[in-house]
């Protein structure tokens, strides 16, 4: 009996040993699975307030990219308007050119016969100049010819 009581007490203490040991590792992981438990929380903590500063950021851009498109819209419009006062702009001189080239046209015609009428009215000067001109020559010749007569 002694015996068996001897290895009853050395399975005992081998089975307190397992459970020392068990326990021990229980402790060592439990403190384990705490730390990064702990690692896991603050990462987390640390992802959320990196999130918060991202959505502070976005909330930022989205206010910039609003401002960004209202400025857009109004500079949109103002283009709208200044092209349509460049159509206009450019109707206006179109009409202008056409008018003026119109009465330009007019102009010289009426300049044309107005030198028309000056050049018929100074070759017929010259002509009546040339007339008198030759009837001259003809009166003196004939004064000629006659006092070459006489003589």
């Amino acid at each position: 009996e002694t015996e068996e009581r001897a290895k009853d007490v050395e399975d005992l203490e081998s089975v307190y040993g397992w459970i020392k040991k068990a326990e021990q590792n229980w402790t060592y992981n439990s403190e384990k699975m705490k730390a990064q438990t702990n690692m896991y929380k603050e990462a987390a903590l640390s992802a959320e307030e990196e999130l918060e500063v991202c959505r502070e950021h976005m909330k930022s851009l989205g206010e910039q990219l609003l401002h960004v498109k209202t400025r857009l819209l109004k500079n949109q419009g103002e283009v709208n308007q200044l092209q349509t006062r460049n159509t206009l702009l450019e109707e206006n001189l179109k009409r202008a050119t056409q008018e003026i080239t119109a009465t330009d046209k007019q102009g010289m015609m009426t300049q044309i016969l107005h030198l028309e009428r000056d050049l018929e009215i100074q070759i017929k000067r010259r002509e009546e100049a040339e007339r008198m001109l030759q009837g001259e020559r003809i009166e003196v010749v004939g004064k000629r010819s006659k006092a070459e007569v006489e003589t």
